[in-house]
C-alpha cells in the first residue's frame, strides 16, 4: 500500500501551486489527505463486515435474526472511527453552519457560505461533507432491507 499523500506546506510549494495556505497547517492538498483517510476508514468497516455469519445456503442476513444482530454490531464498532475522523478535520475544511450547527451533521441547520473564502476551498468543503454523508449512508446499506413484507391488501387504499 502506498503511503498517504502529504499536505504539508512544503509539498504544496513543490507542486508550484498558486493557492495560499488557508491556516491551521492546511493547504489545498489537505482535502485529498482527509478524503483518502475517510475512504480508508470506510474500507476497513466494509472489510470487517465481510465475515462469516454462519448462514445456510441461499440465506441472506435478513433471514437470520442472529446474523443481522452480528452485522449491526460489526458496523456499530466503526461509528467511533468516523466520529474521530470528523474531529480530525481542520476547521478550514469544515462547512460552517448557522445557529452553531455542527459540521458533518444532519441536524438541519443551514449552511453558512463564507463570502470571501476562495472558490476552490468552498468546493473542497462541500465535496468533503457530501462524500462523508455518501459513504456513511452506504456503510449501513447491508442493514437496509428492500423486501416488501406487507401483503398488498394490508396497504391503505391510496397506496394500492
Amino acid at each position: 500500500m502506498p503511503g498517504l499523500p502529504s499536505d504539508s506546506l512544503e509539498a504544496a510549494t513543490i507542486s508550484r501551486s498558486m493557492f495560499v495556505p488557508v491556516g491551521e497547517n492546511t493547504t489545498w492538498l489537505s482535502f485529498n489527505l482527509y478524503q483518502t483517510n475517510l475512504y480508508r476508514e470506510i474500507r476497513t468497516a466494509y472489510n470487517s463486515f465481510n465475515t462469516d455469519f454462519h448462514l445456510q445456503e441461499g440465506q441472506i442476513t435478513w433471514d437470520d435474526h442472529w446474523a443481522l444482530q452480528a452485522g449491526a454490531e460489526v458496523l456499530a464498532q466503526h461509528t467511533q472511527y468516523l466520529e474521530n475522523w470528523c474531529g480530525s478535520i481542520p476547521g478550514a475544511l469544515k462547512m460552517r453552519r448557522q445557529n452553531n450547527g455542527r459540521p458533518f451533521s444532519t441536524d438541519g441547520t443551514h449552511l453558512s457560505m463564507e463570502q470571501f473564502a476562495p472558490h476552490w476551498l468552498q468546493r473542497q468543503r462541500v465535496l468533503l461533507e457530501l462524500t462523508y454523508h455518501h459513504v456513511s449512508i452506504n456503510r449501513y446499506r447491508p442493514m437496509i432491507s428492500f423486501k416488501f413484507r406487507t401483503p398488498c391488501d394490508a396497504l391503505p387504499t391510496p397506496w394500492r
